[in-house]
């Protein structure tokens, strides 16, 4: 194992996963050895392109990390792969072919998708289109009203609904670094008591975690989510939300058919509590999105972009949804 973080690998895990893909009969272009001197270690979990025994092209993926959140994360996508009934349910999930578990670590493999995502997590790399917007609306819909079909419920994460009540503190820098002024710091934290129990009470839905650009691929007309590991149970407004700040590359007018067509799924009696919601989720990555400076964004204008647009984006979310959606 190269010299990287060693305390945080599986004993052993690069023999391991070598020989379980040789008993499997996959050959990877990238063997696990090189993929962790190549990602430094960072990655939890291994992944190759690899060609079956008959030479068809898949995805491999084993974990790496010794850890219980890299173990839990694992398991959940997993669990997905063996439920052939919900993956029938959805067109976005990709096709899954074996997975299974270890003493040691977990494994899966799904199918190879010859077309690229629309980008690197947040940073887009391909142009896109109102069409795309109507599709990934309509999947992020679907995934939303997964909660009562997923019999694996238990193994997913529930995180806390006060994270989004939490980000008050954050607010509070905000003021102080002048992001803000001192009468949207006011409205904020309005918002914040107004649906303090509107966010508890709809803390219970399957959202698939990890929306970013990185993780969609188009084919054609056809839209394929991979990386469900992060699936957890939270509101219906964060997929949506999360992917909202990611398109901050994108064009406004993208964003905009994305929601509008959401909100056509949306039944009457949910939209204001969407609204509430969205404006919450955002306001909460947006804390985040202001003071993170991501590694792989080099270019200082390109920074300083992002920057700007999640600092409008943060006081829009506080002022209201119309306002929210046309930053």
């Amino acid at each position: 194992m190269p010299r990287v973080n060693r305390n945080k690998f599986i004993p052993d895990i690069n023999k391991k996963i070598k020989n379980l893909l040789k008993k499997l009969r996959f050959q990877p272009e990238v063997s696990p050895r090189a993929f962790v001197r190549k990602t430094k270690g960072r990655k939890h979990r291994y992944s190759s392109v690899c060609f079956d025994s008959e030479g068809k092209k898949l995805i491999f993926y084993a974990r790496l990390h010794n850890n219980p959140d890299a173990k839990r994360k694992m398991i959940t996508e997993v669990l997905l792969a063996k439920d052939t009934k919900l993956l029938n349910k959805l067109s976005c999930f990709p096709k899954y072919y074996q997975s299974g578990t270890t003493k040691s670590f977990e494994w899966l493999s799904r199918e190879y998708i010859k077309e690229s995502s629309l980008g690197d997590n947040e940073k887009l790399n391909k142009k896109v289109n109102s069409k795309q917007a109507k599709i990934l609306a309509k999947a992020l819909w679907q995934i939303s009203q997964l909660s009562p079909n997923f019999p694996n419920r238990s193994c997913l994460k529930k995180t806390s609904s006060n994270k989004y009540l939490k980000t008050k503190q954050t607010l509070k820098k905000c003021l102080d670094k002048k992001i803000i002024d001192k009468e949207l710091y006011k409205k904020g934290n309005v918002l914040f008591k107004e649906n303090k129990e509107l966010v508890r009470k709809e803390h219970k839905y399957i959202c698939h975690g990890d929306i970013n650009l990185g993780n969609l691929i188009f084919q054609k007309n056809n839209l394929k989510i991979i990386d469900w590991e992060s699936m957890h149970i939270d509101n219906f407004a964060f997929d949506i939300g999360y992917l909202f700040t990611h398109l901050w590359q994108a064009p406004r007018s993208f964003r905009k058919v994305l929601m509008r067509n959401y909100l056509a799924y949306l039944p009457k009696k949910k939209t204001q509590n969407f609204k509430s919601l969205f404006r919450l989720v955002i306001l909460y990555l947006c804390l985040g999105g202001i003071f993170y400076k991501p590694k792989k964004i080099k270019n200082k204008q390109q920074l300083k972009k992002r920057r700007r647009f999640f600092k409008n984006l943060l006081k829009n979310s506080i002022l209201g949804f119309e306002e929210t959606i046309k930053t």
